[in-house]
């Protein structure tokens, strides 16, 4: 119901001013073979909205657990990211949600390649919660200039 605010959930502060890309770190806590550069505007607002989509996906974690297969698990992912990620876009408004499927592709990308070298499915939450607040940022129009992947 109405717009979700970014704020500097770190620090309790208003945003950082500078837009420079200075910072480099991983778009969340395990190794997936990237890092991101951006700067401390974004970055302060990717760690908030990190947050909350991590949250969300601790929901769908509780309930793939009773799935069967590593594949149904995957396939259950996939469609309820979809959804979500579209309504994630839609109260942001930092990207338009018609950008949900790309950014749901970038995502998963990097999480299946993770998953492939050896990390554990139940990591998604925080995996795809970091990948995902990077992503919005990094396919806005006005944040863009601000944030890039490297890689590890």
């Amino acid at each position: 119901h109405g717009d979700c605010i970014l704020k500097d959930m770190d620090t309790l502060k208003p945003l950082p001013k500078s837009m420079n890309k200075s910072i480099v770190e991983g778009p969340c806590p395990q190794r997936i073979g990237i890092n991101i550069r951006k700067s401390p505007h974004v970055a302060a607002q990717t760690y908030d909205l990190q947050l909350a989509v991590t949250q969300e996906l601790n929901i769908l974690l509780i309930a793939s657990q009773q799935l069967p297969t590593l594949d149904v698990k995957f396939q259950f992912l996939k469609y309820q990211l979809s959804v979500m990620f579209t309504e994630i876009c839609k109260a942001y408004r930092i990207v338009d949600a018609k950008q949900a499927p790309e950014i749901l592709e970038f995502c998963l990308t990097y999480f299946v390649g993770a998953v492939q070298r050896g990390l554990k499915f139940d990591a998604f939450t925080e995996v795809l919660g970091g990948l995902f607040a990077n992503a919005v940022f990094g396919f806005s129009a006005q944040y863009k200039d601000q944030i890039e992947v490297i890689p590890e």
